[in-house]
């Protein structure tokens, strides 16, 4: 991403109501892992300006957290929340660790991105994860949702869930749970997207990322914890996102 996304994302990332939602999810889903505990090697791969480092200090407080971005400036702005974790520059198609060392690993927005190779940063999750290991993983979904957002960000691919277990799969996991999320928000998503495909690119392109009104962020994050009701129980059928959870065998 430019480094002026991330200054927006560090700015807004506390308190904007998909963030807020993705960790609400993280949190679910933590909640329900059965290597829930403290004496865990947790890494966040692609820890962007990192407020989920701020979110898995406060639920789980493991006891070896570690972060990567390839990005300096997210590095930076990741070390001004002190959260402890050890930070290191490195990339996913590379992790600066040995066979068999984590416990969990999260992956939040990262495998889409121009130049990444999604089956080699599977395969080196696949590697570090010690065996029963967890990785959590979130994707943008379905190309037809492609946008200015997309060209932003350097999206290369958006995916199905179909597509992303196949994935898992192919290297390796087993699928714990793979469901799509932000549906209820899903048919307005999808006419602003083809409202804005109408328009031509611009030079500068932005992301979807930007200021709201507080009683419009409040009013989404309440669709989110609305749809959380069902989540929490089923996988949806179409969303946004699709988020996924698989094992180490």
């Amino acid at each position: 991403m430019q480094p002026c996304e991330y200054a927006m994302m560090h700015r807004y990332e506390d308190h904007y109501w998909w963030y807020a939602g993705l960790r609400r999810l993280l949190t679910l889903s933590f909640k329900k892992t059965s290597r829930l505990t403290s004496e865990v090697a947790l890494l966040d791969a692609g820890c962007g300006t990192g407020a989920n480092l701020v979110l898995f200090k406060e639920i789980l407080n493991p006891e070896k957290l570690f972060a990567f971005d390839l990005h300096s400036s997210a590095l930076r702005l990741t070390s001004s929340r002190n959260t402890g974790a050890l930070l290191l520059q490195a990339s996913v198609g590379h992790i600066p660790f040995q066979n068999d060392q984590l416990d969990i690993i999260t992956c939040l927005d990262v495998l889409y991105i121009r130049g990444v190779s999604d089956i080699e940063a599977l395969r080196e999750f696949y590697r570090t994860l010690k065996p029963g290991g967890i990785l959590l993983i979130n994707l943008p979904a379905y190309e037809f949702l492609r946008g200015e957002h997309d060209v932003a960000v350097h999206t290369r691919h958006r995916y199905t869930a179909g597509e992303l277990s196949q994935k898992l799969k192919f290297v390796g996991f087993k699928i714990k749970r793979i469901t799509y999320w932000n549906m209820f928000l899903f048919p307005l998503f999808f006419l602003w997207r083809k409202i804005r495909a109408r328009k031509k690119t611009p030079e500068d392109p932005k992301s979807d990322l930007r200021p709201l009104p507080s009683w419009l962020n409040e009013f989404l994050k309440m669709v989110l914890r609305i749809e959380e009701i069902f989540i929490t129980s089923l996988n949806l059928p179409f969303g946004t996102s699709v988020f996924a959870v698989a094992r180490k065998n």
